[in-house]
């Protein structure tokens, strides 16, 4: 398991629910190409509190980001993302579980 910085970009709004939206479909792309990098790839819950909760799953193939309901829930496993509507640049921690070594994933990536 490896710990990431992540930057987000989305356009400017000035419409929380829509910021949180642009974030929401953001994340799913940058799942999806992680699935195309790695079909194995996990993202586990960020707060090693979370992870031992009962009920909070993983995220993988089959339980994917648009299966998360709620800016509440995603910021569990993309720790300390904040919605601004008057930015368009947003910052997390993200925990990725992966059998590449981080060299060999963003090759793969870079690939897609």
């Amino acid at each position: 398991m490896h710990r990431y910085d992540l930057r987000i970009e989305t356009k400017k709004t000035d419409l929380e629910m829509e910021c949180e939206q642009l974030i929401m479909k953001q994340l799913h792309l940058f799942f999806f190409i992680l699935l195309n990098a790695d079909k194995e790839i996990i993202i586990p819950p960020y707060l090693v509190g979370d992870r031992a909760a009962a009920g909070l799953k993983d995220l993988l193939d089959k339980f994917n980001v648009t299966q998360v309901k709620g800016m509440a829930s995603i910021k569990r496993y993309f720790h300390r993302l904040f919605p601004r509507a008057e930015g368009s640049l947003f910052y997390c921690n993200v925990i990725l579980a992966s059998n590449q070594r981080p060299e060999e994933l963003v090759d793969r990536i870079s690939l897609v």
